[in-house]
């Protein structure tokens, strides 16, 4: 199992200094609203065991960095892959000498050095950088080890976030891995190496302090630290990162001092202890906040202890420590619980069933082995009974609550009640033939600005409910037929029926509505005619105005116009006159635009002919 976690850097424990947080008198002295241990002013740091990796900080060197890829300057470190990671160093260079505006954040974790590395670049998404190392000795399979170390961050655009791989390998000889590709990626493209972490690391201008834990499949000799397999997202823009003060070594090597658990809480006898030894001083702490008085290396909580989390902090010679904490939750010796159950239902508790309503009193014992009295409110709350008769015709389903059914006789339903128990209702279905139903032709055609009659071909005389529905689901009529139906589009006529037992039939007839917008007009106007003496359109129902009509001699010139004809039964047209005086024998053309009833727009023109 791989474990992965990130941590924040850590400083040294300030006891007392001008302006900050004494660290054990409960008070916040520096009045930042922190108290001890919750203030920055009081982070302890830890002391790093000894690294499996030579020269983790990378502070032995045979050389300043002057340009770019030079771990050869530092001791005991090799290039891990082709792509080559960078040494930089407050003597030398202080980034890769190409990327303007980089530098490695200051201070570094340890000492004057690191090293810095790209994941991916322009036109090279795989252009990945490693550090890699041979351990010192190898890890062994089976061990738990922990890897601790710090990433570099810089405030620059693409640089600001990456995920980070962690990979072993068996052999020394392993390393340099990808052979001679810029573009092999990480170590597992290829044999000899397994991925034992992957994480997503992120910081600005700042050190952030990393740490795996895992356990070793194999004997390891090799490690190597970088980039993820995945391609990261902003290698266009030149993703670089730093790495300093890489301790490896087993997990049990890293421990704070163990904190152990004697005695039993339930007799007050409760005692959190750590290991007493000489040289050291303590103080122990509830949620970070000294507890005056409590100097020595155990304490001892009574059930009546204030809840929270205990800590103790342990200063050595090399440094300090804070503990693992103990998180301690009173122990309620007596307690009040009230219950409610359904009728029929039991509340066990133990090997103690209860299934009356009533007021009890029980032992039970805590997760601490504490004896503790219950006081046991029990409510039983009722069920619900009842019965109901329901007629189903024959192919239909009949659904109540749980209940689905296709067949006659009696059955149970179950449903909630309101007091959330169970409501059971006893159905006794009739199985009945249904009527033969209604049967409508599939389609009828009626002319646009006509009406028309639906009525079916074919009805059982035992119906008797009829429900007549257009496409919109507006009831039409509910008489056996529709006497006169008028529609301005082709749309399906419904029809629902039932019968004395409610036993329902369903069908459905196309409606077709023509639309013809054919338009005629006179070809002869006879000036002074009583017969032909006018000229317009002959329009039908389907025509509800005249949006326009004009009439134009041979030479173009308008001599009649007339727009916005609403009242087309009674309009006359033209009558042959112009400025008041009949025109001239001879043809004339004509333009005009009629409308529909459902508002389609007609356009038509041709000649008329003018005679006396």
């Amino acid at each position: 199992m791989t474990r992965i976690i990130s941590i924040i850097l850590l400083a040294c424990v300030v006891w007392t200094s001008a302006a900050q947080e004494i660290c054990n008198n409960a008070i916040d002295d520096d009045n930042d609203g922190l108290i001890d241990l919750n203030d920055d002013d009081c982070i302890c740091e830890a002391i790093l065991p000894a690294s499996l990796i030579p020269n983790p900080s990378f502070e032995e060197m045979i050389c300043c960095p002057t340009d770019e890829s030079q771990l050869n300057c530092a001791v005991s470190w090799i290039q891990a892959s082709i792509p080559t990671t960078d040494y930089v160093h407050t003597c030398g260079v202080l980034a890769n000498p190409f990327l303007v505006g980089y530098a490695a954040p200051q201070p570094f974790p340890d000492g004057q050095g690191g090293v810095g590395f790209r994941d991916g670049k322009p036109g090279n998404p795989n252009f990945k950088e490693y550090v890699g190392a041979c351990l010192l000795s190898p890890m062994t399979a089976g061990n738990e080890y922990r890897i601790d170390f710090f990433v570099g961050f810089q405030d620059v655009d693409g640089s600001r976030e990456f995920d980070l791989g962690l990979f072993v390998g068996e052999f020394c000889s392993d390393l340099p891995f990808g052979q001679t590709s810029n573009e092999f990626g990480c170590p597992t493209n290829g044999p000899g190496y397994d991925e034992i972490g992957e994480l997503s690391v992120s910081g600005v201008d700042e050190w952030v302090n990393v740490v795996f834990e895992f356990t070793a499949a194999k004997d390891y000799e090799v490690i190597v630290l970088g980039p993820a397999c995945g391609q990261n997202p902003n290698y266009l823009q030149d993703p670089y990162f730093y790495m300093d003060n890489i301790t490896i070594a087993e997990s049990s090597e890293f421990e704070l001092p163990i904190v152990e658990v004697q005695g039993d809480l339930c007799e007050g006898t409760l005692v959190i202890a750590t290991t007493e030894d000489e040289g050291l001083t303590f103080q122990w702490y509830l949620d970070g906040i000294a507890i005056i008085g409590q100097d020595g290396p155990q304490i001892q909580l009574s059930p009546d202890a204030e809840e929270g989390l205990y800590s103790i902090l342990v200063e050595t010679p090399q440094g300090c420590f804070v503990s693992e904490t103990y998180e301690f939750e009173r122990i309620s010796f007596q307690g009040v619980e009230d219950v409610t159950i359904c009728d029929g239902e039991t509340y066990t508790i133990g090997q103690v069933e209860y299934n009356s309503p009533g007021d009890y009193v029980y032992d039970i014992v805590t997760p601490n082995n504490c004896d503790s009295l219950i006081n046991l409110t029990l409510t039983i709350n009722p069920t619900s009974v009842g019965e109901t008769d329901a007629i189903l015709c024959r192919g239909e389903i009949f659904t109540l609550y749980d209940l689905s059914t296709d067949e006659g006789g009696t059955f149970e339903a179950t449903t909630i009640n309101q007091y959330g128990c169970d409501s059971i209702i006893t159905v006794n279905i009739e199985l009945v033939e249904p009527s033969e139903g209604v049967e409508l032709e599939e389609s009828i055609s009626v002319e646009l600005g006509e009406s028309v009659r639906i009525e079916p071909i074919f009805f059982d005389l035992a119906l008797e409910t009829w429900v007549w529905t257009n496409e919109a689901n507006e009831v039409i009529t509910t008489n056996t037929f529709i006497e006169e139906y008028f529609s301005l589009n082709s749309e399906t006529i419904y029809v629902n029926v039932a019968d004395g037992n409610g036993c329902i039939d369903v069908d459905s007839i196309e409606l077709r509505v023509l639309k013809d917008y054919t338009v005629t007009t006179p070809n002869v106007l006879l000036v002074g005619d009583g017969t032909n003496g006018y000229f317009k359109p002959f329009l039908g129902r389907k025509f509800k105005s005249i949006e326009q009509i004009q009439i134009f001699d041979r030479w173009g010139n308008l001599v009649f116009e007339d727009s916005n004809i609403e009242d087309i039964r009674n309009y006359q047209g033209w009558d042959g006159t112009f400025d008041g005086n009949p025109v001239e024998i001879g043809v004339y053309a004509f333009a005009i635009t009629v409308k529909a009833i459902d508002d389609h727009i007609e356009q038509l023109g041709g000649d008329i002919t003018v005679l006396r």
